[in-house]
C-alpha cells in the first residue's frame, strides 16, 4: 500500500511539472499572441503568380527567398538560425531583404535596423513589411482596391511558424503596425519588368523633329530667275561717225567757214590755218558725212534737198583745188 501511495505521488507532480510552461516560453507566447489564427485572418486571395508579376525583378527576389523558408516550414525559435538568420518574426524579414544580420522589432522601430518608416499604409509595395514593437511581417499586396486587408508571409509564433494568409487592415492599425522599407528598395517603386509607371496612361506621339536647312521647302514661290547682266553702253566708230556735228564742239572739231570761190586776194584758208595731219583728215571725214548725211535726211523734192549736193560738189572742188596748188609743180 506504501509503494502504491509512493508511486501515485510520483506521477501526480510529473504532470503537474510539465503542464507549466517554463519563463522563456511564456514571454514567446506573449508576445505573438495576437498574432495566432483568429478572427482577423483568413486565406489570401492572391496567387504567388499574381503577386511576383505585380512588381520589380528586386521585390519579386524578396518575396521568392519568403515563400522558399515557407515551402520549407522553417520552425520559429528565437535562438536558432536558418540561412544564417534567425528564426523567428524580424530574423525572416531581414532574410528577405538580405540586410546580412537579424536586427529585432525595437531595432527597426528605432530606425536602426536598415529600413525606413513610410508615410503610412498607402505607400506600401510588395516586398515591403508591416513592423512593430513585438511582430514583423512582409508585406505582399492588397486583397481589395479599398485596402480592407493585407496579403502577408510571415513566421508568426511557437505555434503556428509560417504562415501565408491575409490580415484585416483595421486589426493591423490597432496593434500599431507601421509601414517599412528596406533602405536598399528605396528607389525601387516596384514597376514590373516590361511595364512603365504610367502603364495606363495613353501614349502620346512623340512631335515631329524641327526642321533644318537640309529639308527643301514646301510652300515657297519658285525662285526668281536673275538677269543676265547688263552690258556697257560703248560707243564705237560707226556711232562716232553718226553724231551730228554740233552736239559735242571740241576743239578738233572746230568748224570754220570754207569759201564757195577762193580768191587771190584772200588766198587759201589752209595757208592761214594748218591744223595737224590727223586733225585735218578726222575733220575734213566729219565734215563731209554731215554734209552728205544732212543732204540725205532732206526729203526729195524740197529746198535742202536741191541745194545740198551743189554744196558738198563745191566743197570738194575747193579741197581739190588746195591740194593742186600744194604740190610743187603746181
Amino acid at each position: 500500500m506504501r509503494f502504491a501511495a509512493l508511486l501515485a505521488s510520483t506521477l501526480l507532480l510529473t504532470t503537474a511539472a510539465c503542464a507549466v510552461p517554463g519563463a522563456d516560453e511564456e514571454d514567446r507566447a506573449s508576445a505573438t499572441s495576437d498574432l495566432v489564427n483568429g478572427g482577423d485572418y483568413s486565406a489570401c486571395s492572391l496567387s504567388r503568380s499574381s503577386i511576383l508579376a505585380s512588381t520589380s525583378p528586386a521585390r519579386q527576389r524578396a518575396i521568392q527567398r519568403g515563400f522558399a523558408w515557407l515551402d520549407t516550414n522553417v520552425q520559429y525559435s528565437q535562438s536558432a538560425s536558418h540561412q544564417g538568420y534567425r528564426t523567428d518574426c524580424s530574423g525572416f524579414v531581414s532574410m528577405c531583404w538580405e540586410l546580412g544580420s537579424s536586427p529585432n522589432t525595437a531595432s527597426f522601430m528605432a530606425g536602426s535596423g536598415k529600413a525606413t518608416q513610410l508615410r503610412s499604409y498607402d505607400d506600401l509595395i510588395p516586398g515591403d513589411a508591416f513592423i512593430r514593437s513585438g511582430h514583423a511581417a512582409l508585406f505582399l499586396g492588397w486583397e481589395d482596391d479599398a485596402r480592407t486587408s493585407a496579403c502577408i508571409i510571415e513566421l508568426a509564433s511557437t505555434a503556428s511558424d509560417m504562415k501565408f494568409r491575409s490580415r484585416k487592415t483595421t486589426a493591423l492599425q490597432s496593434s500599431g503596425a507601421k509601414a517599412f522599407r528596406a533602405d536598399y528598395l528605396s528607389g525601387d517603386l516596384g514597376v514590373a519588368q516590361g511595364a512603365t509607371e504610367d502603364e495606363d496612361e495613353p501614349t502620346q506621339t512623340p512631335p515631329p523633329p524641327p526642321a533644318t536647312n537640309d529639308d527643301p521647302p514646301t510652300n515657297d514661290d519658285p525662285p526668281t530667275p536673275t538677269p543676265p547682266p547688263s552690258e556697257p553702253d560703248t560707243d564705237t566708230e560707226d556711232d562716232l561717225e553718226g553724231t551730228p556735228p554740233g552736239a559735242d564742239d571740241t576743239e578738233d572739231s572746230e568748224s570754220y567757214e570754207v569759201p564757195l570761190e577762193p580768191s587771190e586776194s584772200e588766198g587759201d584758208p589752209g595757208d592761214d590755218y594748218e591744223p595737224q595731219t590727223t586733225r585735218k583728215r578726222a575733220r575734213d571725214k566729219s565734215s563731209a558725212k554731215a554734209l552728205g548725211n544732212a543732204g540725205c535726211s532732206a526729203a526729195p523734192g524740197s529746198a535742202a534737198g536741191s541745194g545740198l549736193p551743189i554744196l558738198g560738189a563745191l566743197f570738194a572742188a575747193n579741197v581739190i583745188a588746195r591740194r593742186a596748188r600744194r604740190r610743187p609743180n603746181a
